[in-house]
């Protein structure tokens, strides 16, 4: 299950006195567990994190490492992590950053961030410097 948390400060970014932030991590898609594939599993994880995000609409989704389970995916976890970013960012309209861990290649899993900075950040590789992200609303 999700973890979930509120940062309070003034003017958040719903409009309240709280920010609302889910936070997922160690998905390790694309894992196999004694020469099974989880990725069904996962599948219905994934599902079930979508209908939590929908029920508590958060301001922010922090997915925090280990994406995948090897730093080269198979296609098949590559395409279930790009339906479930489809469906936080676009369907659901929910700001999200994505933090590699040491089983993700920083490289692969950053390509696109650039374009997608407005409501997608994905952190890439570490460069001796760190640029925050910033998350702002009306208020």
């Amino acid at each position: 299950m999700p973890l979930t948390g509120r940062i309070a400060h003034p003017g958040s970014l719903s409009g309240g006195l709280m920010a609302t932030f889910v936070q997922i991590g160690d998905t390790h898609l694309g894992k196999h567990l004694h020469r099974v594939r989880l990725i069904e599993d996962q599948g219905v994880l994934l599902d079930q994190v979508i209908h939590v995000l929908g029920e508590i609409r958060p301001d922010a989704l922090l997915i925090t490492g280990d994406v995948y389970d090897v730093p080269s995916p198979p296609e098949y976890a590559v395409a279930l992590f790009d339906d479930f970013l489809t469906r936080v960012v676009h369907d659901l309209k929910i700001r999200t950053v994505v933090i590699p861990g040491n089983h993700d290649a920083a490289v692969r899993l950053s390509f696109g961030a650039r374009a997608f900075r407005e409501e997608l950040h994905i952190a890439g590789p570490l460069t001796g410097t760190v640029e925050p992200v910033t998350l702002t609303d009306e208020h």
